[in-house]
């Protein structure tokens, strides 16, 4: 899996009548196991409070020399953050990236790290 890069990717999905939670917003993390909870805490910090985190998937990448990914989910109160206060690297908003099964997941994740999307 040597094309998997280091990223950042989101997605924030918007229901006005979810009071006072109405946003709920998506990541999927690219990174070194450290980075990845930098990048993360740093996520939390722009966008709390947060509630309803849910843990989608989360391993190591075979062959990307200690690169691992991790995909979650929460709601918030905040509709914007700017990126750049997150990670000065590669962060992009991919409106594909949405909270799925498992069986959902690996087709995406597999595009994604195979540099097909």
């Amino acid at each position: 899996m040597d094309r998997a890069k280091r990223q950042v990717r989101y997605n924030r999905r918007s229901d006005p009548v979810d009071e006072p939670m109405p946003h709920r917003w998506t990541f999927m993390i690219v990174n070194e196991p450290r980075e990845v909870i930098r990048i993360r805490n740093r996520i939390y910090e722009e966008l709390q409070p947060i509630d309803d985190l849910v843990e989608l998937d989360a391993k190591g990448i075979r062959g990307s020399r200690g690169l691992q990914y991790q995909i979650f989910c929460f709601s918030s109160s905040v509709s914007e953050f700017e990126p750049k206060r997150v990670y000065g690297g590669s962060m992009k908003k991919d409106r594909d990236l949405v909270e799925r099964s498992d069986e959902e997941l690996v087709p995406y994740v597999s595009a994604v790290l195979e540099g097909r999307r």
